[in-house]
C-alpha cells in the first residue's frame, strides 16, 4: 500500500507538473555521475518495482541510533528531555552501519541545455545552473560564506541586483534572482533564473539574464551590495529565532551535512568577516569558464 502512496505522490507532484519534470532533467544533466542527478523520491519505473522487503532492508541497514541525531525545540526542560530520550531510545542497541561511498562528479566538458514545452505551462522561465562548493566541500576558507552573501546580494529582495535591474529598471521580467544551496553534503549548485513579463520573448529574457551573469563575472559586486547583504542575513538570523521549527531545522541540516555546532554558532562572525575580495574571487572561481546547464520551460504555442 505504501508503494502506491509514493507513486501517487510522484504523479501529483512531478508527472502533472512540467516545472518539476524539467527540474529532474536539469539535475540529471548537472550531475551525470553523482546521485544528486537522481530524484529524491525516485524514478517511477524503479518505484513501481519496490517490494516490502526493500523497505525493510533499507530500514534495517540505516535506521540505527548511532546514525541519527535527535533535535528537540520548544519550551522544554533539558533534564526531562534527557530522561525521556534515555527511556524510549536508550534500549535500542547501536549496530554497524555501512560506510558511505562518496561519488565525485567528473569535470564537465561542455555546456548543456534542456527544454520542456508543455500546454500546462503557465509562466515561461529559464535558469542557468553551475556547480558550486558547499559549506562542507569548499576548499578555500570562507568561499561558501562568500557565495551565500553573493546569493543574498543578487536575490535578497526588491533592492537586490537581479530583481532591481531586470524587474524594476528594465521591466522585462516578472521575477529574476538566484539560489545557492550551500547545505548540500557534496558539490552544491548556484542557479540564476528569470521569468519574462508578458510581451517579452523568452529568448530576450534569457539573453538579459546571461548579460547580467557576464557582468557579474567581469565586475563582481560592490562594497555597498556586500554590506546590504550582510545586514539582510543578520536580520534573517534574528527572525529565525522567533520560530520554534526553524532553529531545529537549521541545526539538523548542519549536523547532517558535516558541520558542527561550533561552526553553526560562529556563522554570524564568519559572515561579518567576509571581504569583497573573497566574494569576487568566489564569483571568478565558480562561474568563469565553468560549464553550465540552461533549463528552459515554455508554454506550447496555440495553433
Amino acid at each position: 500500500p505504501e508503494r502506491e502512496v509514493i507513486l501517487e505522490e510522484r504523479r501529483s507532484r512531478v508527472d502533472n507538473d512540467p516545472g518539476s519534470q524539467l527540474g529532474e532533467m536539469r539535475n540529471a544533466a548537472l550531475f551525470v555521475h553523482h546521485p544528486y542527478g537522481t530524484p529524491i523520491i525516485g524514478w517511477a519505473h524503479e518505484m513501481a518495482g519496490l517490494k516490502t522487503a526493500d523497505a525493510v532492508a533499507f530500514y534495517d541497514t540505516w535506521y540505527a541510533p548511532n546514525n541519527a541525531v535527535l533535535i528537540v525545540t520548544g519550551d522544554v526542560e533539558v533534564e526531562e528531555v534527557k530522561r525521556l530520550a534515555e527511556t524510549y531510545y536508550g534500549p535500542i542497541e547501536a549496530r554497524d552501519v555501512p560506510e558511505r561511498s562518496r561519488v565525485e562528479e567528473p569535470p564537465h566538458q561542455a555546456d548543456a541545455r534542456v527544454e520542456r514545452v508543455d500546454p500546462l505551462v503557465r509562466q515561461d522561465s529559464v535558469s542557468v545552473s553551475f556547480h558550486a562548493p558547499s559549506f562542507r566541500t569548499a576548499e578555500v576558507e570562507g568561499q561558501a560564506d562568500a557565495l551565500q552573501l553573493l546569493d543574498q546580494a543578487l536575490s535578497g529582495g526588491a533592492t537586490s541586483r537581479l530583481y532591481r535591474k531586470l524587474v524594476v529598471e528594465e521591466g522585462i521580467a516578472v521575477s529574476a534572482g538566484s539560489r545557492y544551496g550551500g547545505d548540500d553534503y557534496d558539490t552544491s549548485t548556484f542557479r540564476f533564473y528569470i521569468s519574462p513579463r508578458e510581451g517579452v520573448s523568452l529568448e530576450d529574457a534569457e539573453a538579459a539574464l546571461k548579460r547580467e551573469i557576464d557582468t557579474l563575472i567581469a565586475e563582481g559586486i560592490t562594497q555597498e551590495e556586500l554590506e546590504q547583504a550582510k545586514r539582510s542575513l543578520r536580520g534573517s538570523a534574528v527572525y529565525a529565532r522567533d520560530s520554534i521549527s526553524a532553529p531545529g531545522r537549521i541545526i539538523g541540516m548542519a549536523l547532517m551535512t558535516g558541520q558542527t555546532l561550533e561552526q553553526l554558532e560562529a556563522w554570524p562572525e564568519r559572515i561579518e568577516s567576509v571581504t569583497l575580495d573573497q566574494v569576487n574571487a568566489a564569483v571568478e572561481a565558480v562561474f568563469k569558464g565553468a560549464h553550465s546547464v540552461t533549463a528552459v520551460l515554455k508554454q506550447e504555442p496555440t495553433s
